[in-house]
């Protein structure tokens, strides 16, 4: 193999002939990379790390009401103002907990990033709405409890199990060396 530039398929993914890459076919199709390549990228590496994240109020109060879940959601948008390579994707309210579907680059802490986002967020909504949580939280402490979920989001585990099986059992293409 030469070191000249390799063939590159439909989204621009060079094929590694010979390397034994063909999740090229499984996870670098087209559809597949514009999602990751809507991320920014530093250098050659790409990434979408993707997390389901969940956290619940202190005491499990169901404070969470429809015009404080509004103004909750604004607040973690407006985080992307000084996090730009946070992408929130999704965000659901509920009364007294919150799911967020979210990409964040791998050179962040998940734990630090959801410190962040609780500490602001409570922050916010302490200035917005004092009279309502002091009510709730008359110590006048957090409005989320400690800890959190997270979990990751992804390429399916059925396309992932379909990729690595046949793995060293595929010829690579590669000439054998006569001596």
């Amino acid at each position: 193999m030469s070191l000249k530039q390799a063939p590159s398929n439909d989204a621009g993914v060079p094929h590694l002939e010979g390397w034994g890459c063909e999740l090229e076919a499984v996870c670098c199709s087209p559809s597949a990379m514009m999602a990751v390549d809507e991320t920014p990228s530093r250098g050659p590496c790409r990434h979408k790390t993707q997390y389901h994240l969940v956290w619940v109020t202190w005491y499990r109060r169901k404070i969470l009401v429809p015009g404080i879940a509004e103004y909750l959601k604004k607040v973690l948008q407006a985080v992307r103002e000084f996090h730009p390579d946070w992408f929130l994707e999704e965000t659901g309210v509920e009364w007294d907990h919150v799911h967020l579907h979210m990409v964040i680059p791998p050179k962040y802490a998940v734990s630090r990033v959801v410190e962040t986002l609780k500490s602001v967020t409570t922050r916010q909504m302490k200035e917005k709405f004092p009279h309502v949580l002091r009510k709730v939280y008359w110590d006048g402490g957090g409005v989320w409890a400690r800890g959190f979920l997270a979990s990751t989001v992804g390429i399916n585990e059925a396309t992932i199990r379909q990729y690595v099986r046949p793995q060293g059992e595929q010829e690579t293409g590669q000439a054998q060396l006569e001596l």
